[in-house]
């Protein structure tokens, strides 16, 4: 059967930076079934994803499918978000007690301003836009 998603997820407690390497993901995520079922992320991240898919925004743009490429520990997630109006990268992180968007984009962002919202260098396929051009971040 389906899973039921609580209307309002639990508090997620912020984790203490504490830096490091990110944990390489490659799950394509299409329900809220495969989301919670994704034992590698963590369970307030899963929750988060579940809610995501299948739902529609303010636009909307229903969330058809999650692929994820990347968890770092300190609370971000990176990955592509597929939805019925187009898709974008997105990089979520953990802001104030929940998952929520960090930045989400078409093309390559510039390099500072993922660093000015503390995203932790060397998540995996994730490209900017610096000095000397787009480049790992």
């Amino acid at each position: 059967g389906e899973s039921t998603l609580p209307a309002s997820l639990p508090p997620v407690a912020q984790p203490t930076p504490r830096g490091g390497p990110w944990e390489p993901m490659d799950a394509v995520l299409r329900s809220p079934d495969g989301a919670l079922a994704l034992a590698a992320a963590p369970e307030d991240l899963r929750w988060f994803l579940a809610a995501r898919l299948g739902a529609e925004d303010e636009a909307g743009c229903a969330v058809t499918s999650v692929e994820l490429f990347g968890i770092h520990r300190d609370g971000f997630a990176f990955g592509t978000e597929d939805t019925t109006c187009g898709g974008a990268h997105t990089v979520w992180g953990i802001t104030g007690n929940r998952w929520e968007y960090v930045v989400q984009y078409g093309d390559a962002m510039p390099c500072e301003y993922l660093a000015q919202n503390d995203i932790p260098p060397g998540a995996p396929r994730l490209r900017c836009d610096g000095d000397e051009g787009v480049r790992d971040y």
